[in-house]
């Protein structure tokens, strides 16, 4: 990583997010396996699960059998959405208290699309989650700095995370909006 952006990490570490899921709560994973979002759907959440258009018969399949064999408490809906691309209307209203993704970060030709998209599906209110192995530093930095332009940045530390599932290979980042006033690193 570059001098700058580890510079901005150390500042901005952070510990786990605790979930505070009300009934009204809405989540959006995208990019998600989709047991894990119905975990938070079976918790009280509203989770929209997205993905590519070719993908959603297999998703759509996967939320109504476990849906309806489960006590569920909040709810589950599939949804179409391509990153760069306006979302549906119905995705917008109201905004997500949380985006949860996993393996998103992959090629520096996602980068922007995938940074629009937040930009467009998240509120001031919003916290966005993105989990995954660190494959490629170079394509980490390049999304790490251009997320930095719009979003502040902090990083689970790997000592808060249950030591059987943590590996240094893997980081949690946690963003939000920033608002007018924050200043870039």
């Amino acid at each position: 990583m570059g001098s700058s952006t580890a510079h901005a990490f150390q500042a901005k570490r952070i510990r786990p997010a605790v979930f505070s899921l009300s009934q009204s709560g809405r989540l959006w994973p995208f990019s998600l396996h989709s047991s894990v979002s119905l975990f938070f759907a079976l918790l009280g959440a509203h989770a929209t699960l997205t993905d590519l258009p070719d993908r959603l018969r297999l998703l759509k399949k996967n939320v109504d059998t476990n849906v309806r064999s489960s006590s569920i408490l909040g709810s589950a809906v599939v949804s179409e959405l391509t990153w760069g691309e306006d979302p549906d209307a119905e995705l917008l209203e109201p905004l997500p208290d949380y985006v949860l993704g996993s393996d998103v970060i992959y090629s520096e030709g996602a980068v922007g699309d995938l940074l629009l998209t937040l930009q467009q599906l998240c509120g001031n209110h919003t916290t966005i989650i993105l989990a995954g192995e660190l494959r490629n530093d170079a394509v980490l930095e390049y999304f790490l700095e251009a997320a930095m332009e719009d979003f502040l940045i902090g990083c689970v530390d790997q000592t808060e995370l249950h030591p059987e599932f943590c590996s240094h290979r893997v980081a949690v980042y946690v963003l939000a909006k920033k608002t007018s006033r924050e200043p870039s690193f």
